[in-house]
């Protein structure tokens, strides 16, 4: 199954995504973002089934809570930002 990862600054704000992401029934994994990925200091993730991306996106824009990015895993180690 592929994977979109979208990224957060804070804990908080990852936990009210994957919230919201839940009340709609997307399932949505929060993880610390994988090292390469961090770009300022610590970070969040949440993991996203990459066939939620298009609703995700949608409801996460509406109730203000974009992440900062979102990236998928082409190979273990290897990433793609995905154009929001």
């Amino acid at each position: 199954m592929k994977y979109v990862y979208l990224t957060f600054r804070s804990v908080t704000a990852a936990m009210e995504a994957r919230r919201l992401l839940e009340r709609a029934g997307l399932s949505a994994r929060l993880l610390r973002t994988p090292e390469q990925l961090r770009s300022r200091g610590c970070g969040y993730s949440l993991r996203l089934r990459r066939q939620d991306l298009p609703e995700g996106k949608l409801l996460l824009n509406q109730y203000g809570a974009a992440p900062e990015k979102y990236f998928q895993e082409l190979a273990p180690g290897s990433w793609q930002e995905v154009a929001p």
